[in-house]
């Protein structure tokens, strides 16, 4: 074996680095817990409390226009939205606890949540 091709300290510590990296990412996802609703604001208040478990699709008016929130999956996305550039909608499906998708121009935000007690949401207005 040549000289260049040695496994040396160096390779070892940014190994078992790797390696603890990965293992501590892959235990941060499982530790955060799946949502079980989707919060819909615009500018700031709540417009729908959606169930993740019942496929639904929404559309709520924004300032620029309308922006089409769909679950389904256990997930939901932003389908469709007047803003310019779409930003939102390439942002795709999220389903953790605590992911945000959200439509500056438009002033939507779609928040996972727990459903539990206390969180955060007193009431929705149809």
């Amino acid at each position: 074996m040549r000289s260049g091709q040695r496994f040396r300290l160096g390779d070892g510590i940014v190994l078992a680095l790797l390696v603890a990296m990965a293992v501590l990412l892959t235990l941060s996802s499982m530790a955060v817990p799946r949502g079980e609703v989707a919060i819909v604001l615009v500018d700031g208040k709540a417009e729908a409390v959606l169930p993740l478990d019942e496929p639904v699709e929404i559309r709520v008016q924004g300032p620029i226009g309308e922006t089409l929130v769909r679950v389904q999956d256990n997930g939901v996305e932003i389908v469709e939205s007047a803003c310019p550039h779409k930003i939102c909608v390439r942002m795709g499906r999220i389903t953790m606890q605590g992911q945000l998708l959200i439509c500056v121009p438009n002033h939507v935000v779609v928040r996972i949540d727990g459903g539990e007690e206390g969180s955060g949401v007193d009431g929705v207005t149809g």
